[in-house]
């Protein structure tokens, strides 16, 4: 089960630029191997296009959803470099975390060059 950051639990994720993989600290981890591997969560899109994905996350308090920051993603219409997307993991409804692809990409409504999107990301549960 993920940790809960609500309930003071930790929560960790980790990446590559096609893939995030989520994972959980052990109790007494054994040497060299301090995760626990829950899901790939991998991009609808497929792996190219995708310079530092994952490279910046965000975990709900209630660990039911993830958001990775894309920022120097171009979109594949249109001449915009670095404009940059949002890729959102929704955990399913009752579930533990499972491989899968996002729930929902977010981009700039304007997209101009070198906004880079998502270099930051966070997400409340005071809204």
């Amino acid at each position: 089960m993920l940790p809960n950051p609500a309930a003071g639990d930790s929560t960790e994720a980790g990446a590559t630029e096609s893939q995030v993989g989520l994972s959980e600290p052990l109790d007494e981890p054994p040497p060299y191997a301090p995760w626990v591997h829950l899901a790939e969560l991998t991009n609808s899109d497929g792996a190219g296009n995708n310079p530092g994905f994952g490279d910046i996350l965000a975990i709900s308090p209630d660990g039911n959803t993830i958001v990775a920051g894309v920022p120097l993603h171009s979109y594949s219409s249109g001449n915009h470099d670095e404009d940059g997307l949002v890729r959102v993991y929704t955990k399913p409804e009752g579930g533990e975390w499972e491989d899968a692809h996002e729930t929902a990409i977010l981009t700039a409504s304007d997209g101009y060059d070198v906004d880079r999107f998502g270099i930051t990301v966070a997400i409340s549960d005071d809204l």
